[in-house]
Parts: structure tokens; C-alpha cells; sequence
């Protein structure tokens, strides 16, 4: 093979993959090239993309949860107003049902966002009719029609090379025919002899049969690359359909997803209200102290505790006081003077079971 033979070959078309350039980058049916996905691009629904769109969903739902232990912070920072306290059972209750139905909501809604992992084999029993640029009766006939396509793809890319490369040796045949073509008509002009002019004759015919070579080679070629473009075109038309099959798939789950998802989501307002409402209702005006009647000014005795006689008076013997108030838990009194224990103004609290911190023994029966 000649240099310049050489040269138009390292230039020839190179084979063409089994799928068409659109999809080179994208094995997503029909779709066009782009970037790889992140996990804050679109979801695609199909099975060999899900992965990815289930982290986003998964990173969507730890985001949401993340938020949730903020309620508690709030209720931390919640205040009853002034001559009121929280009740705590309403309180947690209320702060319960609210987080809880913000969790509802949001595992509700995580269905939703979750991609479809949709295959082929799932998509039998499809109605073509739903596409209006189909031509298959069934989505079995589409597949089929696809990996004939592709196959042909395929071929018609091995033809290009080949017809390329007969091509290019047919104009490297040419080159060599015009050089020796050349060489022998300067040789007759200089020659009288009929054997160089029979040779230069020869290569002139030798020329023109090379040159008609070239170019049905040229034209075979040129024909094989549209042969392939038509084929590629022929592939793509057929993904973008079975892209339309996924995505009409898609629209039919997520739309009963959807649905399904409404129900959770109302159950979860609901219980998010109502822990509002108990939040809300919790505080309570505060008991106020009963004022002391008649009957409740009367002289009691008590017994101190050890906590009680370093209180008031350290005795062993039972002391008389004046009770003030009403409360017989936790009594305003005034304690009598007696030998070594001044007259003191104190609240006291009678002694429980198990409780060490009280002043007094409760009164005999």
C-alpha cells in the first residue's frame, strides 16, 4: 500500500457502536445525550436508573426527618402565660401527636418521590393506542422491531468501514495508475518505438479502469453512510417510543401513589392538629390558696422530723401551733412559744411515705 494509501486509511469512518450517538452517553430509552445524574437532578423511571433516584429520595426523607427533633426543641422554649402552668400530660400528648404526624406526612410523600424501576418484561399487556406515533400493535412487537433495528444499526456500520476501506485502496490504485500512466506517456513522447506507446495506451486504459473503480467504490461508500444514518434514525424513532411507554408507566404508579399518599397525608394533619390543639390547651390557671376560715384557725399538734427540728425547734416533744390556712398538706402555721423553741411563722409540709424532706409527722387518727 502506497503512503498516500496509508494516509486516506487513517482517515477512513471508524465503525459506529450498536447503538445509535444519541445514546452513547444516556441509556435512558429515547433520551438524548447528557451529563451523568446527581442526586439533585430529575428521577428517571427505569430499572437501570432507580438506583439513583432511590438515594435522592432516601437524602429527601433524611432531610425531612432531620427537622423533626426541632419540635421538641420548641417545646423547650414554650411558655404558659402568666398564673398558669403546662398540664404535662396534655403537653406531651400534644407534642407526641404532632411529631408524629409530621412523620406520617413525610413517609406519605417519600412514596411519591421514590423512582419506578420499571423493565420491559413488566410492559407486556400495554396499549399501544396510547401513543399516537406508534406503529406496533403490542409492546412486544416494538421490542422486537427495536433489536432488529439495532442489529441492522449494527451492520450497516460494519458495511460503512469495509466499503470505506475499498474506497480508500481503490483511490490508492488510482494514485498508482496516474503515476505510471504519467511516467509512460513522457517515455513515448521521447520514443519513437511502438512498444512505448503501446504501454503508454495501456496505462492510459489501466488509468481510466482504476479512476471508474475509484468512484463506484466512492459512491458504495457514500451510500453505506446514509444506509446507517437511516438505520440510527430508524433505532431512535423506536426508543423514543419505548421512552414514552416508561414514562406513561411512570404517570400511571406515581399517580396511584399519589392517591394512596392523600389519605396518610390527611391522617397526618389531623394528628398534627390535634397535637396543636393540645399544645394550645395546656396551660391551666394555677389553684389558688384557699383562704383560711374560722374553723380552720384552730391549735394543732405536731410532731418534728429531724428535718422539722432543725427548722423550727429541736425537741423531741410534740409542739402546739395555730394553723392559718386550709391546706392540710402543706399548712401555713404559728407555732406557740414554749421553754427553749420561739414563736415562728412557717409553711410546713406533713411527712409522706418514703419522703424525708418533710417537717412534720402526719397527726395521729
Amino acid at each position: 500500500m502506497s503512503a498516500d494509501a496509508k494516509n486516506q486509511d487513517d482517515t477512513k469512518p471508524k465503525p459506529e457502536a450498536t447503538t445509535p450517538k444519541s445514546e452513547a452517553t444516556n441509556t435512558t430509552p429515547g433520551a438524548t445525550a447528557a451529563a451523568p445524574q446527581t442526586a439533585t437532578q430529575e428521577v428517571i423511571d427505569d430499572a437501570r436508573h432507580a438506583a439513583q433516584g432511590l438515594r435522592s429520595s432516601a437524602l429527601w426523607v433524611g432531610t425531612a426527618l432531620a427537622a423533626i427533633p426541632s419540635i421538641a426543641l420548641v417545646g423547650t422554649l414554650l411558655k404558659p402565660p402568666d398564673g398558669t402552668s403546662f398540664t404535662p400530660w396534655m403537653l406531651a400528648v400534644g407534642v407526641l401527636l404532632a411529631t408524629g404526624g409530621a412523620l406520617l406526612g413525610i413517609l406519605a410523600l417519600a412514596t411519591v418521590n421514590k423512582p419506578v424501576a420499571i423493565e420491559d418484561y413488566q410492559l407486556d399487556g400495554f396499549r399501544m393506542t396510547r401513543i399516537v406515533e406508534a406503529v406496533d400493535n403490542d409492546y412486544d412487537t416494538l421490542l422486537e422491531r427495536i433489536r432488529r433495528t439495532n442489529q441492522a444499526v449494527a451492520d450497516a456500520a460494519t458495511r460503512a468501514v469495509d466499503l470505506h476501506l475499498r474506497a480508500d485502496l481503490a483511490t490508492a490504485a488510482l494514485t498508482t495508475a496516474t503515476a505510471l500512466a504519467e511516467k509512460l506517456q513522457a517515455l513515448a513522447k521521447g520514443s519513437n518505438s511502438s512498444t512505448a506507446h503501446d504501454d503508454a495506451n495501456a496505462a492510459r486504459d489501466a488509468l481510466s479502469a482504476a479512476s471508474a473503480a475509484a468512484g463506484q467504490a466512492a459512491g458504495l461508500a457514500a451510500a453505506a453512510d446514509r444506509m446507517r444514518d437511516h438505520t440510527e434514525k430508524q433505532l431512535a424513532a423506536a426508543l423514543s417510543i419505548r421512552k414514552s411507554v416508561f414514562s406513561l408507566v411512570a404517570t400511571d404508579v406515581v399517580s396511584r401513589r399519589y392517591n394512596d399518599a392523600l389519605g396518610g397525608v390527611a391522617v397526618a394533619a389531623v394528628a398534627v392538629a390535634a397535637g396543636v390543639a393540645l399544645i394550645v390547651l395546656s396551660p391551666a390557671k394555677k389553684e389558688e390558696e384557699k383562704p383560711a376560715t374560722l374553723s380552720d384557725l384552730e391549735p394543732i399538734t405536731l410532731t418534728l422530723t429531724e428535718t422539722g427540728k432543725k427548722k423550727v425547734c429541736d425537741t423531741d416533744e410534740p409542739i402546739t401551733a395555730l394553723r392559718l390556712t386550709a391546706d392540710k398538706e402543706e399548712p401555713t402555721v404559728i407555732t406557740f412559744p414554749t421553754t427553749g423553741c420561739a414563736s415562728k411563722k412557717l409553711t410546713l409540709r406533713v411527712k409522706k411515705p418514703k419522703a424525708d424532706a418533710e417537717l412534720v409527722e402526719p397527726p395521729a387518727e
